[in-house]
């Protein structure tokens, strides 16, 4: 059983709870059924109760219900007609309970123990706002995106309306539903006032963009399933079988029920062998162990997986591997780009080529050095990302980010070094990114050191079982045996805090391998009767703070084996001043010459110096910048600082605790 019930799955009973009420009473006006659809999910669209699916289980569950219904309307509405209007409301949950009794009788019961994961449309809408174009051609803001979002997610809550719809409008997936409550938006008598307070007509605006989002993210998407021929007899399957179940590692949750599917035969002479239609959405299945077409013994374990109906068999025909390697548009395929994975995404400009080779009006496109066609506007997680994204998204140079990525390559192994609040981590992972030219984060894995962090954590060591101890896999082992399979692709290994471990320690006799011309070499493991060797497309970023006072020296080996590049706070920098123009918050600004300030006293400051700087980012944030989110960052994020910094120097505490607060006061 899931530990969750996606939105879709949400969704999908709606509508059919809507189909149901139409079928069931013909005689009713559509503003009957509609009324009805809506008020039976008043206390789910509310937040009433601890758990709007149990109330469903039983005839007393439902009355709970009904009763906590009563509560919200009496104490949050300020009804004077709780009662009566709690009845109305119970007798739609008496519609949709007579349904779920008819058409899925154990799924109260069942949804009642998961719980939604309320964040995913949120964060998916902001991805897919930073490819939009506005009217100008030029891409949104982050603080453009911020305030939509924020506006999209609050500010329903200050309209005066019924209880018709969700007041956090990202609860809404479905673009049928979200129009709907758009309309009722609309119509508030607030309406205008609430826009205008959102500012710039975020509201409006944000409403028009997600309206739009969400007709996108309904369309049917296509994905490519591959089967391993070693571990599974594919070809027979797909032969003899009408569907298939498939295991989902990769986009759980953006693989949907209708999406559409291809069944891949892994291998160089393989490719596209079988298409067909996804029938559910990613769900825990049991393991069948008596599948014929499994080589190897399976483990009875349950897994997430979907049922994808075969509808076109081509183990005759196969869309080949090479042909697809060999087209301009189809050459950056997922899967062919890192086909160490179970579950890719297909562009519509892929699709259609796929199509095209399989009903015969292919025409190939050779390989050139002109760029492929861009990618959908829907975001994976594996979005294309270039240089200029970095330079984008990282307050640095051209000619620094050059400099970076050379020591990088060349070196195999760096550590980017830096105040705290320059970005070291955000800029390690984006790093990763611009080399490898994508989001892929199968190729990326982080870790933290720590005093106590040792080789058992790290490469392999016993582990206590319910039987005793077993030998186990670290995360770097692991990390390396999955990019000795993919080796014409990069890899990145990022080490958060890596001077707080003894790194001699912690990699053991590895730690001559991960030198750059040691890549390759072997060396038989402590714990294991195994010759192992870090690859050369392993890459070591680690990260060191260099205002944390309780550090030793950083001994000779990891110097030697690293490149060290020093990351600066970046106030003055391009892409700073342009985000702070466009926060466009005075006391933004004169925080920031505060803080410029603050470091050039600090720099100045005998016991500290360049490293216990300010960074950056602690202004940087996706949210909207208001009076309220300064003064937390400089309590609770500025003030502590200093508070460490000059822990037996209260003068100074007090003299510049009253400059940076009195720029939030002014």
């Amino acid at each position: 059983m899931t530990e969750t019930v996606s939105i879709n799955e949400i969704n999908q009973i709606r509508q059919e709870f809507k189909k149901y009420l139409k079928e069931t009473h013909t005689d009713w006006k559509d503003s009957t059924v509609s009324m009805h659809y809506s008020d039976a999910f008043l206390a789910f669209n509310n937040n009433i109760g601890s758990n709007f699916w149990a109330f469903f289980v039983s005839d007393e569950a439902l009355l709970t219900g009904k009763e906590q219904i009563r509560k919200y309307l009496q104490t949050h509405k300020q009804s004077d007609r709780a009662a009566e209007r709690a009845d109305g409301y119970y007798s739609s949950m008496k519609y949709f309970k007579a349904f779920l009794d008819k058409e899925y009788p154990t799924l109260a019961e069942e949804w009642s123990h998961k719980t939604i994961p309320d964040s995913y449309m949120k964060s998916t809408f902001q991805i897919w706002m930073k490819k939009q174009k506005k009217s100008n051609g030029e891409p949104y803001s982050s603080n453009t995106i911020s305030a939509y979002t924020t506006a999209l997610k609050n500010s329903t809550t200050k309209l005066t309306l019924s209880d018709q719809i969700h007041t956090d409008l990202f609860f809404y997936s479905n673009a049928e539903d979200f129009l709907e409550a758009h309309k009722i938006i609309l119509a508030a008598p607030n309406f205008n006032e609430v826009d205008i307070a959102a500012g710039n007509k975020a509201y409006s605006n944000g409403m028009v963009l997600y309206s739009k989002f969400l007709n996108e993210f309904s369309q049917p998407s296509c994905w490519i399933f591959q089967g391993n021929p070693k571990y599974y007899n594919v070809v027979d399957a797909i032969n003899n079988l009408d569907k298939i179940v498939w295991a989902v590692n990769q986009y759980t949750k953006q693989i949907k029920k209708g999406d559409k599917a291809y069944i891949w035969l892994s291998g160089s002479d393989g490719g596209i062998i079988a298409s067909g239609t996804i029938a559910d959405s990613p769900e825990m299945k049991d393991q069948d162990l008596n599948d014929p077409y499994s080589v190897e013994s399976l483990k009875d374990e349950p897994y997430l997986g979907v049922v994808i109906l075969i509808e076109r068999k081509l183990t005759d025909r196969i869309v080949k591997r090479s042909t697809l390697l060999s087209d301009e548009r189809t050459r950056k395929l997922e899967i062919l780009t890192y086909p160490g994975a179970t579950n890719f995404f297909v562009t519509k400009d892929q699709e259609k080529i796929i199509e095209s080779i399989i009903d015969g009006t292919y025409v190939n496109v050779a390989v050139t050095d002109v760029p492929s066609p861009t990618s959908e506007a829907f975001p994976t997680p594996s979005d294309e990302y270039t240089d200029k994204d970095f330079l984008s998204e990282v307050f640095m140079s051209t000619s620094r980010y050059e400099t970076l990525t050379n020591l990088l390559k060349h070196k195999k192994n760096l550590i980017l070094q830096g105040a705290p609040g320059v970005g070291k981590t955000y800029s390690a992972k984006r790093l990763a990114y611009s080399i490898m030219g994508k989001k892929d984060n199968n190729r990326v894995l982080m870790v933290q050191f720590h005093q106590s962090y040792s080789y058992e954590d790290l490469i392999m060591g016993y582990r206590p079982t319910d039987k005793g101890f077993e030998l186990k896999p670290g995360p770097f082992y692991e990390f390396c045996k999955k990019a000795e399979q993919d080796i014409e692709n990069p890899y990145f290994f990022i080490i958060d805090e890596i001077n707080r471990g003894n790194l001699s320690k912690i990699f053991g006799e590895l730690f001559m391998l991960i030198e750059k011309d040691k890549r390759g070499e072997e060396l038989r493991l402590l714990y294991k009767d195994e010759m192992f060797t870090v690859p050369e497309n392993i890459h070591i970023i680690g990260m060191m703070n260099t205002a944390d006072r309780s550090l030793a020296m950083i001994d000779y080996a990891l110097r030697r084996r690293f490149a060290f590049f020093e990351l600066e706070p970046a106030f003055d920098s391009e892409k700073f001043k342009e985000m702070m123009e466009e926060t466009a918050h005075p006391k933004f600004k004169a925080l920031v010459v505060q803080i410029k300030a603050l470091n050039e006293f600090i720099s100045n400051d005998e016991a500290l110096g360049d490293g216990f700087r300010i960074g950056h980012s602690y202004l940087c944030t996706t949210e909207e910048v208001t009076d309220e989110w300064l003064t937390g960052v400089v309590k609770y994020e500025l003030l502590p600082l200093l508070n460490e910094y000059w822990f037996d120097e209260h003068a100074k505490i007090e003299n510049w605790t009253k400059k940076l607060c009195g720029v939030l006061n002014d």
